[in-house]
């Protein structure tokens, strides 16, 4: 079960929203200046989600092809039109040995329409 999604709580609330970086609102941080072990909930949580993902890094697991899969076709989706860019970004090298991907909608906004790369 997905630690972020044990019930309706103000701990899930704050990792469900999805923000990258996480932002907290001034009614969160007071929250959790009046209850430090709401606090401590978050932190606990948020390293179970963090370290729990070992698997999509770790070469030759089931889970790692399926994030390579997942990436690799968001890459080439993003550079659809064309095959040239596809070749030259799309790394290699599988996923979890180095950054598989530029961040993200890095890609979107490359010239397709130039004549030259």
């Amino acid at each position: 079960m997905d630690p972020a999604r044990e019930g309706n709580t103000p701990v899930n609330e704050v990792l469900l929203r999805g923000a990258n970086p996480l932002t907290f609102t001034e009614e969160d941080k007071e929250l959790f200046r009046k209850n430090p072990d709401m606090h401590l909930l978050l932190r606990k949580k948020m390293e179970a989600l963090l370290c729990g993902n070992v698997e999509g890094v770790r070469i030759g697991t089931s889970l790692q092809k399926e994030v390579e899969d997942f990436l690799r076709a968001r890459m080439k989706e993003a550079l659809a039109s064309s095959e040239e860019l596809q070749e030259k970004f799309i790394p290699k090298f599988p996923s979890g040995c180095r950054r598989l991907t530029p961040g993200e909608f890095d890609l979107y906004p490359t010239p397709l329409d130039r004549k030259e790369y």
